[in-house]
């Protein structure tokens, strides 16, 4: 029995179509049909918290699951409130390529790897 929630991704996360795209074809590259992703926001990164994505297929007890279109995301109860809102993209550029979280619960970040967040508490 679930203990998560499933949403139809109302207002917690969004993903570009340019992160969707590159999701997919990770999916498809390393050959797991079916899986989802998994975002958590985790300790570390020079801010205090960074971002970790993974590939996922199956809900932990207080998920909540969120669909994208084809796409299950998957979040932890601890991560949600600070996710709330986030936009995620892939950006290609001669910064850098990789995911790029625009959320709007952290107000600065050192603008050094992208994956770091600081609430400005």
């Amino acid at each position: 029995m679930s203990t998560g929630t499933e949403t139809n991704n109302g207002s917690l996360v969004h993903l570009t179509e340019g992160a969707l795209t590159m999701v997919r074809k990770a999916l498809a590259d390393e050959g797991m049909k079916g899986h989802g992703l998994r975002i958590a926001v985790v300790g570390g990164g020079c801010s205090g918290y960074s971002y970790a994505m993974d590939f996922e297929n199956m809900e932990r007890p207080g998920d909540e699951v969120c669909t994208q279109e084809d796409l299950k995301i998957y979040i932890d109860a601890a991560s949600c409130p600070i996710l709330t809102g986030t936009t995620i993209d892939f950006v290609e550029s001669i910064h850098g390529t990789g995911f790029k979280f625009d959320n709007p619960n952290f107000t600065k970040d050192c603008g050094g790897c992208s994956g770091g967040c600081n609430s400005g508490e």
